[in-house]
Protein backbone atom coordinates (compact mmCIF):
# COMPACT_ATOMS: atom_id res chain seq x y z
CA UNK A 1 0.00 0.00 0.00
CA UNK A 2 1.55 3.27 -1.11
CA UNK A 3 -0.83 5.67 0.62
CA UNK A 4 -2.11 9.06 -0.58
CA UNK A 5 1.35 10.52 -1.32
CA UNK A 6 4.05 8.60 -3.14
CA UNK A 7 6.82 8.64 -5.72
CA UNK A 8 7.46 5.26 -7.36
CA UNK A 9 10.14 5.09 -10.01
CA UNK A 10 12.50 2.92 -11.93
CA UNK A 11 12.66 0.72 -15.01
CA UNK A 12 9.01 -0.14 -15.61
CA UNK A 13 9.76 -1.82 -18.96
CA UNK A 14 6.40 -0.42 -20.08
CA UNK A 15 6.36 1.50 -23.31
CA UNK A 16 3.75 4.14 -24.07
CA UNK A 17 3.58 7.39 -26.02
CA UNK A 18 2.18 9.15 -22.93
CA UNK A 19 5.63 9.28 -21.32
CA UNK A 20 7.61 9.88 -24.50
CA UNK A 21 8.01 6.63 -26.41
CA UNK A 22 7.36 6.09 -30.08
CA UNK A 23 5.04 3.10 -29.48
CA UNK A 24 2.88 1.45 -26.82
CA UNK A 25 3.09 -2.11 -25.50
CA UNK A 26 0.40 -4.02 -23.61
CA UNK A 27 2.16 -3.33 -20.28
CA UNK A 28 2.45 0.34 -21.15
CA UNK A 29 -1.20 0.60 -22.13
CA UNK A 30 -2.28 -0.99 -18.84
CA UNK A 31 -0.02 1.28 -16.77
CA UNK A 32 -1.28 4.31 -18.72
CA UNK A 33 -4.89 3.34 -17.93
CA UNK A 34 -4.11 3.06 -14.20
CA UNK A 35 -2.29 6.42 -14.18
CA UNK A 36 -5.24 8.12 -15.87
CA UNK A 37 -8.00 6.33 -13.91
CA UNK A 38 -6.36 7.05 -10.54
CA UNK A 39 -5.45 10.62 -11.58
CA UNK A 40 -1.78 9.93 -10.87
CA UNK A 41 1.02 11.96 -12.41
CA UNK A 42 4.29 10.88 -13.91
CA UNK A 43 7.74 12.40 -14.22
CA UNK A 44 9.69 11.73 -17.38
CA UNK A 45 12.61 13.46 -19.05
CA UNK A 46 11.10 12.51 -22.43
CA UNK A 47 14.39 11.19 -23.80
CA UNK A 48 15.90 7.67 -23.84
CA UNK A 49 17.13 6.17 -20.58
CA UNK A 50 18.14 2.84 -22.15
CA UNK A 51 20.76 2.45 -24.88
CA UNK A 52 21.00 -1.12 -26.22
CA UNK A 53 24.38 -2.60 -27.05
CA UNK A 54 22.89 -4.09 -30.23
CA UNK A 55 23.30 -1.44 -32.93
CA UNK A 56 20.13 -2.67 -34.66
CA UNK A 57 17.96 -1.71 -31.68
CA UNK A 58 16.71 1.80 -30.93
CA UNK A 59 17.25 3.57 -27.56
CA UNK A 60 14.11 3.79 -25.42
CA UNK A 61 12.71 5.59 -22.40
CA UNK A 62 12.04 2.91 -19.76
CA UNK A 63 12.82 4.78 -16.52
CA UNK A 64 10.29 7.24 -15.14
CA UNK A 65 8.36 8.01 -11.95
CA UNK A 66 4.67 7.65 -11.09
CA UNK A 67 3.52 10.07 -8.39
CA UNK A 68 0.48 10.99 -6.37
CA UNK A 69 -0.07 13.90 -4.00
CA UNK A 70 3.29 15.52 -4.83
CA UNK A 71 3.11 19.12 -6.01
CA UNK A 72 4.89 19.81 -9.29
CA UNK A 73 6.54 22.78 -7.56
CA UNK A 74 8.65 20.20 -5.68
CA UNK A 75 9.96 18.45 -8.79
CA UNK A 76 12.63 19.20 -11.34
CA UNK A 77 11.86 17.31 -14.51
CA UNK A 78 11.59 18.28 -18.15
CA UNK A 79 8.06 16.91 -18.20
CA UNK A 80 5.51 16.67 -15.40
CA UNK A 81 2.18 15.37 -16.58
CA UNK A 82 -1.10 14.63 -14.86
Amino acid sequence: MLGPKFIAGGDYNSKHTLWGLRLATTKGTELSKVIQEKNYSFLSIGTPTYWPTDGNKIPDLLDFFVTNGISSTHTTSNQVTT
